[in-house]
């Protein structure tokens, strides 16, 4: 090609809009268009001499010279996206192509067009990270939750620091701070209790506006600084960017959220100030929604709290156990209940009953639906007719709602419980050899019930029974009802539920291994007058107290026999808890004919017997289940699933004769 017919195809690019240029057949710039003086501020000999690769983004740098010399060596077209560095320091997105121009069959030269791309590619990664933000927002099961995916999902992605204010009782309280290196993280909130952030103080706070410096000097932050050591702990965050935005819904202004850049990228942009402003309006939607709910659920909770019993009876023979769990992924308190209480005539009633729905509104339903039952069982009712009673009330006071419900009346006189239920999971018996009976009954839930449609069973309860009622949170937890009815099962046909000082929890432990999804209430009533003690593995005057009352009851209960031994087993079994399994202990005694047998439950990691004692003297590892096993008969070691080990013996005592 000619000078004249080169200087004909430069001067025609000279008229189009993007950036031209043209480099030799190795790849060395020759020629750049006008725009790309215009754009970069370079002049020719700044161009010719490396020119392109020095304004392009260092991150980008490297998968643009490697195309390039892909090209280079294949012949084939290129075309990627980089950004590319203008006058004013700012970076904006091009899309670079590049052909091979051909003469006599051989490459003559390259020649590129770079096409400013910014807006289209901003605004498509901005789509993509508002559709992010969404899903993890919309994922968030409470407040906190919320907070923490915002930060997390601003970092990196839009900023190195991301921390939230929230307002409350008129101050900025810092509810959230977060940056990849957990060391800076600590240090940086312990600059924000040193140094609150005062209302007065945020101009995003005071004028509604985005504080907005691309470049922060420490002149620019002097307004924010109180004194030269909150100065220097500022410097030591190592920032050059800043960002602030309001967080505002419904009319009111919640707090703050405030970026950071560090002078390792690129300083806030414009697109960055109007992404951080989008994104800030939906969270803030997301937070006030979640504040809402949760005052909801403190409400509906304090209520729920009033509403259930505050203590269960205490009856000689009878031991009741109950706990009640909280959903801990939907913001609404659910309308489960439980109650038991003594008729004048000694009968216990049990009744466990779940209304459907959330929030205040199942919560108060609850609460009219445990008092009818009561006033029905007060009457004089029995199960059946209590149920047809309630359902009676729901039905002229909520036509709308549907409940179920169980209700049993047990007889510590005869050991019987006559029971009915209202479409409700049916309770479980556990017989003292581990048979499982389900109580099961045909009664559709309260308002759907047929006039005068009543069925009650009568069941008769054997000594060292346990009776397990519950609401179906327990067994829907894994969103698989025939798994938790398993479980369900498992546990209870262990007999460690039966040694469990707080079985209603043992229970728990061991079915919802997951958070639970929906509320869960459990009663359980153990039958039979066996010992139990429960205390925490590091509480060591719990502890003791427990060693004596053991030997006081077996020493009470034993005609001949080694109590010094029996001692011995207790402590050994207990301090291997202690070592190997920190956290709460059980411990229960039964008499099996005129032998007493002691079981120890722990929550650590399983674990098996040694066969005989370790090979080095001085190591404790085995030693103490060894004395155990020497001391005892019979010592066995079973995995309680979800929940732990249950260690039983048989100690060597006798009981005293009668």
């Amino acid at each position: 090609m000619n000078d004249d017919s080169a200087r004909g195809w430069r001067e025609a690019l000279e008229a189009i809009p993007q950036i031209v240029w043209t480099a030799d057949p190795s790849g060395r710039t020759e020629w750049f268009n006008a725009r790309w003086y215009d754009y970069t501020g370079q002049n020719v000999a700044q161009a010719l001499a490396g020119g392109y690769a020095a304004a392009i983004h260092p991150a980008d740098l490297v998968v643009v010279r490697e195309a390039f010399a892909h090209a280079i060596e294949t012949g084939d077209p290129l075309a990627n996206e980089h950004r590319l560095r203008a006058a004013d320091g700012s970076y904006r997105w091009h899309l670079g192509t590049a052909r091979p121009l051909h003469e006599a069959g051989q490459i003559a030269r390259w020649i590129g067009v770079s096409t400013d791309v910014d807006e289209r590619r901003r605004s498509a990664d901005a789509m993509a990270f508002l559709a992010d933000a969404a899903e993890a927002l919309g994922n968030a099961i409470d407040l906190d939750a919320a907070l923490a995916a915002l930060a997390k999902l601003v970092v990196p992605t839009l900023a190195d620091w991301c921390s939230v204010y929230l307002l409350r009782d008129g101050e900025l309280v810092p509810h959230t701070v977060h940056h990849r290196d957990p060391v800076k993280r600590a240090f940086a909130w312990d600059i924000l209790r040193r140094y609150p952030l005062r209302p007065e103080q945020s101009h995003a706070l005071r004028t509604g506006e985005p504080l907005y410096i691309p470049v922060a000097t420490p002149q620019m932050l002097a307004p924010w600084i109180i004194d030269e050591q909150h100065a220097a702990a500022i410097a030591s965050l190592g920032f050059n960017s800043v960002l602030a935005v309001p967080l505002a819904a419904r009319g009111g202004t919640l707090g703050i959220m405030q970026l950071l850049r560090e002078p390792h990228r690129d300083p806030f942009a414009p697109a960055d100030r109007d992404l951080a402003v989008v994104l800030a309006q939906r969270a803030a939607v997301v937070l006030d929604n979640a504040r809402a709910t949760e005052r909801e659920r403190r409400i509906a909770h304090t209520f729920q709290e009033a509403a259930l019993p505050r203590a269960l009876p205490r009856i000689d023979g009878l031991r009741l156990d109950v706990v009640y769990v909280a959903s801990e992924r939907d913001a609404g308190i659910g309308g489960d209940w439980y109650d038991a209480f003594v008729l004048r005539d000694g009968k216990l009633v049990v009744s466990i009953g779940d209304v459907a729905g959330k929030g205040v509104d199942a919560a108060v339903l609850m609460s009219s639906l445990r008092q009818a039952v009561r006033v029905a069982a007060y009457q004089g009712l029995d199960p059946a007719a209590v149920l047809a009673a309630t359902d009676e009330a729901l039905s002229n006071e909520r036509p709308d709602r549907i409940a179920t419900a169980f209700v049993g009346i047990l007889d510590p006189a005869t050991w019987t419980l006559v029971y009915a239920s209202a479409g409700h999971p049916p309770a479980l018996l556990r017989s003292p050899g581990g048979a499982l009976l389900t109580l099961t009954t045909s009664g559709p839930p309260l308002g759907l019930r047929a006039p005068n449609h009543v069925v009650r069973t009568i069941a008769a309860i054997p000594p060292g029974s346990v009776l397990v009622t519950y609401t179906d949170g327990l067994t829907e937890a894994t969103q698989n009802v025939l798994e938790g009815e398993r479980r369900l099962n498992d546990v209870l046909s262990d007999d460690a539920v039966v040694y469990s000082a707080n079985p209603a929890r043992f229970v728990r432990d061991a079915v919802l291994r997951e958070n639970a999804r929906d509320d869960v209430a459990i009663l359980v009533v153990g039958f039979g007058r066996d010992a139990h003690w429960s205390f925490d593995a590091e509480d060591a005057m719990a502890a003791h107290g427990a060693r004596s009352s053991f030997v006081q009851y077996l020493a009470a209960g034993a005609d001949e026999g080694d109590l010094a031994a029996a001692e011995l087993i207790f402590g050994e079994l207990v301090g291997n808890v202690v070592r190997y399994a920190p956290g709460p202990i059980d411990v229960g005694l039964e008499w099996n004919d005129e032998r007493p047998t002691l079981h120890v439950l722990d929550r650590g990691p399983s674990f098996d017997l040694a066969a005989a004692l370790p090979t080095d003297m001085l190591s404790e590892t085995g030693r103490g289940l060894f004395i155990v096993d020497a001391l005892g008969e019979g010592l066995a070691v079973n995995a309680v699933p979800g929940r732990g080990n249950h260690v039983r013996v048989m100690l060597p005592i006798r009981r005293k004769r009668r």
